[in-house]
């Protein structure tokens, strides 16, 4: 007589052959990125006050889910992390997601005036996101 097995589940998160990052509902998790990013051929040096912004909206409704605002930027590593912890990771429910990202640096100080200007750059933009149902 054959022993019967049961599928075990796919990896959560993962990135599929298509680029979409996809993880069952529920799951708690940190994704680690390397960002570098070049301007005018040089490896950006990030400040203190640098961000960067992931923001994931819901493909259907095309509403805001959540929004990541990160400071901590390694410039050495050029690594940063999304923390999906469990009220996080509820706020997705099972369905498509879409999300961007922006890169903040408030590069240029006027000596007069006193006000920062913000140089503002898109780095990714329509990235997909699918979350699971695991039953």
């Amino acid at each position: 007589m054959e022993e019967a097995r049961l599928p075990g589940a796919k990896q959560s998160p993962r990135i599929d052959t298509n680029n979409v990052i996809k993880w069952y509902y529920g799951d708690t998790f940190e994704i680690q990125l390397h960002l570098v990013l070049k301007r005018d051929g040089d490896v950006v040096e990030y400040a203190p006050e640098d961000q960067f912004i992931f923001s994931f909206y819901n493909k259907d409704t095309q509403k805001l889910v959540k929004r990541f605002v990160c400071t901590e930027i390694n410039n050495e590593t050029k690594l940063l992390t999304l923390k999906f912890n469990k009220e996080t990771s509820m706020d997705f429910k099972p369905g498509r997601y879409s999300f961007g990202v922006k890169y903040i640096s408030n590069s240029e100080e006027d000596s007069e005036t006193q006000s920062v200007t913000e140089d503002i750059t898109t780095v990714g933009a329509k990235y997909s996101v699918e979350v699971e149902r695991c039953y």
